[in-house]
């Protein structure tokens, strides 16, 4: 049995040399990414004090340089609590019900599809009717409507919200396409359409471009990190959780044995001389943890197409500024 036991460590050991490992960030990407972050910190502390008063926080007030987000407690314990026992303090959600009502007036009604052929060919014809009904289709089945109601919220809340319809290969039933190096096949999800929408704390681009202007974006959000190891083409190596479950605290030092998520960067850049097909790195731990890929937005001969693949909605447009604000902001 030792022997047997020392034969499959070896071939385990081969194996692993075998997979890919993680590669390092590209410099001038890192770069981009540190200087879109460093203008999203500057307007962080006013959205998440937005957020903890979209949900009825309100002892929550920024520093007079803006760059700081405090908190004030509202608790009193027996053995010394956070505030004075003579000081009462009350929170009346105000804020919570007036961006409902104006979530649901956004989102109220179904919306119409239009889809127009290209040519008078009836072929064209039946594959424009064909597309509308699959439009109307997965208005359920992608959950669109749950989508623009984040959306909306986002663009109330955080000043801007942002929202891209992609292809999710994971989705199943699976079937197998392969044999992986044991042997064993490889089963891969047929896949469907998915919407993602992100808020004004989780997407950065150039500071000082406008966002369709821009020739980057990047979005940083939380991600189950066992369920990105598992997906095809991962690099290889453990990821450390290092995300909260809400945008509105701040990031967690290190792993924890209740936190499961992983903080993960996409970066999307559009076509280029340099890269004519356009570059999409995913980044978690300070590595790159997938290939690169091209640019996600192509047409429908397949050819990458140089336009912005994620759409914003925002509340108020600053003309003085790169990101869009809210109406009170300061």
């Amino acid at each position: 049995m030792a022997v047997l036991d020392r034969i499959e460590q070896k071939a385990e050991d081969a194996l692993e040399k075998l997979r890919p490992s993680a590669a390092p960030i590209p410099s001038d990407v890192d770069e981009r990414i540190k200087r879109g972050k460093a203008r999203l910190n500057e307007i962080k502390p006013r959205r998440q004090q937005a957020v903890h008063f979209a949900n009825g926080k309100h002892y929550f007030w920024l520093s007079e340089d803006g760059l700081k987000l405090k908190s004030q407690g509202t608790l009193t314990s027996l053995l010394g609590g956070k505030k004075p026992d003579h000081r009462v303090r009350r929170s009346h959600d105000l804020i919570g019900p007036m961006v409902q009502s104006k979530v649901s007036a956004a989102t109220q009604r179904i919306p119409g599809y239009e889809v127009n052929p290209s040519t008078n060919d009836p072929e064209d014809y039946t594959a424009a009717q064909i597309a509308k009904k699959i439009a109307y289709a997965g208005y359920e089945l992608w959950r669109i409507k749950r989508a623009f109601q984040k959306l909306v919220w986002n663009a109330l809340v955080t000043e801007e919200g942002f929202i891209m319809a992609y292809w999710d290969s994971s989705i199943g039933p699976y079937v197998d396409v392969q044999m992986d190096p044991e042997g064993e096949p490889e089963y891969v999800g047929i896949g469907d359409v998915r919407i993602g929408v992100w808020n004004g704390l989780e997407v950065m681009w150039e500071p000082g471009v406008d966002f369709e202007e821009s020739r980057w974006w990047a979005i940083e959000h939380a991600r189950p990190k066992d369920q990105v190891e598992s997906e095809p083409g991962f690099l290889g190596g453990k990821l450390i959780a290092d995300a909260q479950t809400t945008q509105a605290s701040e990031p967690a030092r290190g792993g924890s044995e209740r936190n499961n998520l992983v903080m993960v960067t996409e970066f999307l850049e559009r076509p280029c001389p340099k890269y004519p097909q356009g570059r999409r790195i995913f980044i978690a731990n300070g590595k790159q943890i997938f290939p690169e890929e091209s640019y996600p937005l192509t047409d429908a001969k397949g050819d990458v197409v140089d336009e912005p693949c994620i759409h914003r909605l925002g509340y108020t447009v600053d003309p003085a500024s790169d990101r869009d604000r809210a109406s009170s902001a300061p």
